[in-house]
C-alpha cells in the first residue's frame, strides 16, 4: 500500500460526496478503507460497492490538496424504533495523516448532512455497543443512548466535541492485572458500577481480543479495545475490526526465512477476512509447549495448525511471536532489526507466567499503542490533555509519551517509571481502579455532575 504524501499544511482541505455513478471515484477510495476493512480485495471492491449504492450506500471524503485523506462510507434509512436516521457504516483516516483533525471534519460534516434530511438519529456501526444510537436534541447537541448504559457524547452545535472528562486506558498485565494475570474482584465490580455510569475506560494490551476477554468477561466496555500492542483496534463486543495494522506482505517471506535462519519457528496471528487465526507448526521447547497447552485447554478458537506457513502469507498476518531462550531470540531480534527496522515493531520480554521463556514479538511499524490510541481520539474526539495511562513495561513507553497524565504501577521498569507523571501502588493492590475511581468521581464532582 502506497503512502499517503501530503505537505505539513495542505493549502486545501475539503469534504465532498462521492459520486456513487462513477467507477474511478469509488476505487480512489479503496486505499484509505483498506487500513479499515482489510480484508476487502481490490479487484472486487468497485463492483461491491455500487452493488450496495443500488440499495442506497453512499461515501464522502475528505481531500488535502486533492489526496484522500479521510472516506466515510453511510446511508439514510428509516425505521419504527429510531425514525429517520443517518446510519455509519465506516469512518477512517489514512494512518499518515492522522492527528490533522480530518476524521472529525468528515463527522462533522455526516452530522450535517442528517440535519439537512431532517434525520431523528445518528446511529454509528462505529464500536458502540450493539443498540448504540446518538439522538439530536433541540439544543444542537445530540446524545448517545447505549446498552446498558445512557451518556452524553458531548457534540455540541457545529459538532465540537467536548473535552471536559479524563479518557482512561490500562495495560493489562503488571498493571490492571493480579500476579496471577487476573481482574480482581474489587477492580472488577467498582470498574463495572464506574463504567454504567459513564466512565470513559479502555485497555491496551498486546493480548488478543479472545484472551482478553477471558479475563475481563462481560464488563461493560462500550470503547474499542487495543489488542496486539495496537495491531487491531476492535469491537469489544462484537469482535469486529475498526483499525488492522498488519506486516507488510512484501517482507514477510524475508522475516520467516530470517526466523527459520536461526533456527525457530513462530506462532502466526492473521485475519483471514472473516477470524482471527492463530497458527503453529511443530513446537520445540517448553515455552512453546506451555503457550499451545494453555491455548489448547482455554478452547481458543484461533487455533490452528498448518505445515507451511506460506500457506497463510496471503492473509493479514499481524503478529509474529517467537518463544525461546534469550541468547536465541535476542540475535535474531538484531537481525530483524537490521533488515527490516523501519517497517516493523519488536518487543522482548520474558513470559510473567512461565519463568525463564521470553517471547520476542513482531508487529508492523504502525501497531504501537499510541498510534492505536490516536485511532480512538479521531474517532471519538478526545485531546491528549484528557488521556490518562497505566502502564509497567516497554510496550507502554509511547503511549506515555502522548498522555496528558501517564501512571506507572510500583513494580514498573525503571525507565518508564522515570517518564511517568506520577508512581502508583502496585498491580496487586488494585492500584489503577482506585485511582480511577477517586480521579474519575473527584473530576464529576468539580464539574457539577451526579
Amino acid at each position: 500500500m502506497k503512502k499517503t504524501k501530503l505537505s505539513s499544511k495542505p493549502s486545501q482541505v475539503v469534504v465532498c460526496a462521492v459520486d456513487m455513478k462513477s467507477k474511478e471515484r469509488i476505487a480512489e477510495t479503496f486505499p484509505v478503507i483498506h487500513h479499515l476493512r482489510p480484508h476487502l480485495i481490490k479487484k472486487e471492491y468497485v463492483g461491491l460497492v455500487q452493488k450496495m449504492a443500488k440499495q442506497g450506500f453512499l461515501q464522502a471524503v475528505v481531500k488535502a490538496d486533492g489526496v484522500i485523506t479521510s472516506v466515510a462510507g453511510y446511508r439514510f434509512s428509516q425505521n419504527l424504533p429510531w425514525g429517520k436516521f443517518l446510519y455509519v457504516d465506516d469512518l477512517v483516516t489514512d494512518p499518515d495523516c492522522r492527528s490533522k483533525g480530518h476524521g472529525k471534519l468528515l463527522l462533522n460534516w455526516l452530522i450535517q448532512e442528517a440535519k439537512k434530511k431532517h434525520c431523528d438519529q445518528f446511529p454509528l456501526g462505529l464500536g458502540f455497543p450493539p443498540g448504540g444510537r446518538a439522538s439530536f436534541l433541540s439544543s444542537g447537541t445530540f446524545e448517545y443512548h447505549g446498552l446498558p448504559f445512557r451518556e452524553k457524547t458531548g457534540l455540541t452545535k457545529g459538532g465540537d466535541l467536548n473535552q471536559n472528562e479524563s479518557f482512561y486506558v490500562s495495560d493489562l498485565d503488571g498493571t490492571l492485572l493480579t500476579a496471577e494475570g487476573k481482574l480482581s474482584d474489587y477492580s472488577r465490580k467498582t470498574l463495572e458500577r464506574l463504567l454504567n455510569k459513564g466512565l470513559r475506560f479502555t485497555v491496551a494490551s498486546a493480548r488478543s481480543l479472545v484472551s482478553i476477554r477471558e479475563i475481563l468477561g462481560d464488563l461493560p466496555l462500550t470503547l474499542p479495545i487495543i489488542e496486539f500492542n495496537g495491531a487491531y483496534v476492535s469491537d469489544y463486543q462484537t469482535g469486529r475490526h475498526q483499525c488492522t495494522h498488519s506486516i507488510g506482505s512484501d517482507i514477510m517471506e524475508s522475516l520467516l526465512k530470517s526466523i527459520a535462519d536461526h533456527r525457530q519457528i513462530p506462532f502466526v496471528s492473521a485475519f483471514d477476512g472473516e477470524r482471527d487465526r492463530l497458527y503453529y507448526q511443530r513446537i520445540q521447547n517448553v515455552g512453546m509447549a506451555y503457550y499451545l497447552k494453555e491455548r489448547t485447554e482455554k478452547k481458543d478458537p484461533r487455533l490452528q495448525a498448518v505445515e507451511r506457513f506460506d500457506s497463510v502469507r496471503d492473509q493479514a498476518i499481524v503478529c509474529l511471536t517467537i518463544i525461546g531462550l534469550p541468547k536465541e531470540l535476542k540475535p535474531l531480534e538484531e537481525s530483524i532489526q537490521a533488515s527490516h527496522g523501519a517497517r516493523v515493531e519488536t518487543h522482548l520480554y520474558e513470559d510473567s507466567y512461565c519463568r525463564g521463556w521470553y517471547w520476542l514479538t513482531v508487529h508492523d511499524h504502525r501497531a504501537t499503542k499510541d498510534q492505536a490510541i490516536r485511532v480512538l481520539q479521531e474517532q471519538y474526539g478526545f485531546g491528549d490533555k484528557d488521556l490518562v495511562v497505566f502502564g509497567d513495561h516497554r510496550n507502554d513507553l509511547k503511549m506515555f509519551k502522548i498522555a496528558g497524565r501517564s501512571l506507572a504501577v510500583e513494580n514498573a521498569l525503571p525507565e518508564l517509571k522515570g517518564l511517568a507523571h506520577q508512581v502508583i501502588g502496585a498491580n496487586g493492590s488494585d492500584s489503577v481502579v482506585r485511582f480511577i475511581e477517586k480521579d474519575w468521581e473527584m473530576g464529576r464532582e468539580i464539574s457539577g455532575k451526579p
